[in-house]
């Protein structure tokens, strides 16, 4: 399965002072949301990715040698 890590600012959402809401969500290839959750405005995508899909940490892939 492969998903696309997008995120962006919900147009509309900021006010006077504030950052806005900013959410990351992660995508089938056909465009429909696996998940989506709501991060701060100062938080890297790469970062949110692994609890956005329900790891606690990103897994590292192991070579065999």
């Amino acid at each position: 399965m492969h998903l696309t890590v997008d995120g962006k600012r919900l147009r509309g959402s900021r006010a006077a002072g504030a950052d806005g809401v900013h959410l990351i969500a992660a995508l089938h290839a056909d465009g429909t949301i696996a998940a989506q959750r709501q991060v701060s405005a100062d938080s890297n995508e790469i970062t949110v990715v692994a609890p956005l899909l329900g790891h606690p940490r990103p897994h590292r892939r192991r070579h065999h040698h």
